[in-house]
């Protein structure tokens, strides 16, 4: 046995030395980059010894074939640039050579100008036998920022300038500074602050806002605002803590204000002798340009059991009391109620650093009570209201408009107040409405959905402060099916194997797919596109041959199965293999179903009113401003709505817009909106654009809408004087 093996490997040895046996056969011969592409950073300003540094771990260059084999890099392109910028260096360590890139330019690398490099490197490689291997990799090279740039506020040839009175309060916004930095990241983020410490006024680090910290006496105020970015804060001390370039100079001017004299009106209210069990609103006092600490009683507590008075909001102008009539008393008619607004009521306080003087107050008021026969309202439709929307009604879409109500007295108008009442209070379904306390509108106010298919409740009417006064109305919001689902392919598609073609005339298979909507919104037609002749049966999905190819022996085919759904159609895409009967079957493939893109874009608005302008007497209808916005995506996420969100407060609904145009109009009467002897009144309107994609995406800006006064009254005599009657001959 060993005799044997020893005799078989002297056989091996002497046919490998013959070249008889090969036992492997030559290697072949590699030469490329360890990646395709790289990812590489230069410092911004850097000069031509800084190299380039990787972004990751991957080393970066190319491993030698051979031993004695040569290598060397150059930059073949930088795309964009015509001159070559950078330089390829090699060097080599052992049987790898390592790639490295340089700047080379004569400027300093401005990332402000061009922050990114697309750059392709070419490798060359010299063997033993003079013959050359080549190849390439691309290069991403960003240039990392460099805070360079300093901050540069962004004022005109008039400097930052403001003039405020003296009577401001504490913490109010004075004027705004801004800068801007060409760099980026931190080294952008801009923080303002004062040089000087002052006790008088603050800038927000952030926002750039100049506020005061009290009141403030009358004068000129000189500031010096610091504009820092944040890299220099967190690495930078500037021992004098002054730099021209950051720094800009404000002038605020406090202007001398005579103290105001309180002006005070009374709005008087009819009360019934018949209510007895609620009390009732006798009159509304109201004090312009008053102290904030003033208060309202009665004259030596007269009438006090009959009596209550108490305040119901303070604004910036006005203080409003409410005298009431307590319940359970019988007032007589045409009873004298004295009030009394000041001396006892008023904290008085001398001229301090952070108070203003207070104009003592020393007035009363007499008020008549006179008597209303009744209170009531009522809506002028009794019968029940069906509402009909679509379940993608955007939220804010206006439904219906319960303004039109009778009063017995006209005065109460300010007092009628909406509200929803569930029909069934056992019931937990919140409802997704909600209705303007003041103007009576209905909106929606969440999404909507098809399984609930009506929502019933009541919209009640009440006076405000008389109690047992009120209507209901009833009402039925059904929720109509929306195109909201694509049609949908049966399982067995995703199984389906290659389909072999018969003759002419044959059905081959038919397709089916399913949608959850209703009516069109779920029928469901099939349209086929093809290169072959085949047809499709629009209704039935059955496909057809219509005659057999003679170029090639298999064919995707896509079909489409498309809903009739309105404002659009939604579709759905399936591929499918068909290949010559007595030809190879093709391999089995994975059908591509083919749904919807996701909702992915946002509406923008391309053209927005900041502000628009309207006269008092605009005729409801006028068309004010028209809104445009765009959104990237397609189909139902790209369909936008406009919608106006209800304005708190208001008793009346101001403005209206379309849906679908985006135009805004004229709601109600503006000269309601006005106010003895004002010319201009200016109310904030948020307006939103959504889309009905899923899930809903939208914007929502604010317009600013100023109503201007115009000559609309006629002069008045206040009273006619006898002095001057001629005399009678």
């Amino acid at each position: 046995m060993k005799k044997h093996r020893v005799f078989h490997l002297f056989l091996l040895i002497f046919c490998k030395t013959v070249n008889l046996v090969t036992t492997s056969s030559p290697r072949e011969q590699i030469f490329e980059f360890t990646a395709p592409l790289y990812n590489l950073s230069v410092e911004e300003n850097s000069i031509g010894s800084k190299y380039a540094r990787s972004e990751n771990a991957t080393k970066i260059g190319v491993p030698l074939p051979e031993k004695d084999a040569n290598c060397k890099f150059r930059v073949a392109e930088i795309a964009g640039e015509k001159s070559s910028l950078f330089k390829a260096h090699a060097r080599q360590v052992g049987d790898f050579v390592f790639l490295r890139i340089r700047y080379k330019g004569d400027n300093p690398l401005n990332r402000e100008l061009k922050d990114f490099y697309d750059i392709l490197v070419k490798a060359t490689c010299k063997r033993r036998d003079l013959s050359n291997l080549e190849t390439t990799a691309r290069i991403h090279l960003r240039v990392i920022d460099k805070n360079d740039a300093s901050p540069l506020f962004l004022v005109d040839e008039q400097g930052y300038e403001a003039v405020i009175d003296d009577d401001t309060e504490p913490f109010s916004t004075v004027l705004r500074v801004e800068a801007s930095d060409a760099d980026i990241g931190i080294n952008s983020a801009i923080y303002f602050s004062l040089v000087n410490r002052s006790h008088d006024f603050i800038v927000e680090p952030v926002s750039g806002w100049i506020r005061t910290l009290r009141h403030l006496k009358p004068g000129k105020y000189s500031l010096k605002v610091k504009a820092e970015d944040r890299a220099s804060r967190l690495y930078y001390f500037d021992e004098n803590e002054v730099q021209a370039p950051w720094t800009e100079d404000v002038l605020i001017t406090v202007r001398e204000t005579k103290p105001k004299k309180t002006k005070i009106s009374v709005e008087q209210r009819k009360i019934s002798p018949n209510i007895l069990k609620n009390r009732q609103l006798a009159a509304i006092i109201t004090l312009k340009d008053a102290p904030k600490e003033v208060l309202v009683g009665m004259k030596s507590n007269e009438k006090e059991h009959w009596f209550e008075i108490e305040p119901e909001g303070k604004s910036t102008e006005e203080v409003r009391w409410l005298l009431f009539a307590k319940n359970g008393t019988q007032i007589p008619k045409n009873t004298n109620v004295t009030i009394t607004i000041g001396e006892d009521y008023v904290s008085k306080s001398g001229f301090s650093i952070s108070k203003k003087p207070i104009v003592p107050v020393n007035e009363t008021v007499t008020i008549q009570i006179e008597h209303l026969i009744e209170h009531s309202v009522q809506f002028n439709v009794k019968e029940d209201l069906v509402i009909k929307t679509n379940e993608m009604a955007p939220i804010g879409r206006v439904l219906a408009r319960f303004n039109n109500c009778t009063l017995e007295n006209p005065d109460d108008a300010s007092l009628m107040r909406y509200s929803i009442l569930n029909s069934d209070p056992s019931s937990n379904v919140s409802l997704p409405f909600t209705i303007s306390s003041k103007s009576g509108v209905l909106r929606v106010s969440s999404k909507l959905s098809i399984s609930e298919r009506v929502y019933k409740f009541k919209v009640a009417v009440s006076l405000h402060g008389i109690q047992g006064k009120k209507d209901e109305r009833d009402v039925s919001v059904e929720i109509v099916d929306s195109n909201n689902h694509s049609p949908v392919w049966s399982a067995k598609w995703m199984r389906q194997a290659p389909i072999p073609l018969g003759k002419p005339g044959d059905i081959l298979l038919k397709v089916d797919a399913t949608d959850q909507d209703e009516g069109d919104n779920g029928r469901v037609v099939y349209k086929i596109n093809s290169e072959i002749p085949f047809e499709i049966n629009a209704n039935t999905g059955e496909i057809t041959l219509v005659e057999v190819p003679t170029k090639g022996n298999n064919w995707m085919v896509t079909v489409w199965a498309v809903d009739l759904g309105l404002p659009l159609s939604r579709m759905s895409a399936l591929n499918l293999m068909f290949y010559k009967n007595g030809t190879k079957v093709p391999a089995k493939p994975k059908p591509v179903i083919i749904q919807e893109s996701d909702n992915k874009h946002s509406p923008v608005f391309s053209s927005f009113p900041e502000v628009v302008e309207v006269t008092e007497d605009a005729p409801i209808g006028t068309v004010v401003a028209k809104l445009q916005s765009s959104d990237e995506d397609a189909g139902y996420n790209g369909l936008i709505r406009y919608v106006i969100q209800d304005i708190s407060g208001s008793s009346h609904e101001i403005l209206s817009v379309d849906e679908q145009s985006g135009e805004i109009t004229v709601a109600s009467d503006l000269t309601l909106l006005m106010k003895e002897k004002q010319e201009v009144v200016e109310i904030q309107v948020k307006v939103s654009a959504i889309d009905a994609g899923n899930p809903v995406k939208s914007a929502t800006r604010t317009m600013k809408l100023r109503i201007k006064d115009v000559n609309n009254h006629s002069p008045q005599f206040d009273e006619v004087s006898r002095e001057n009657t001629p005399p009678k001959y």
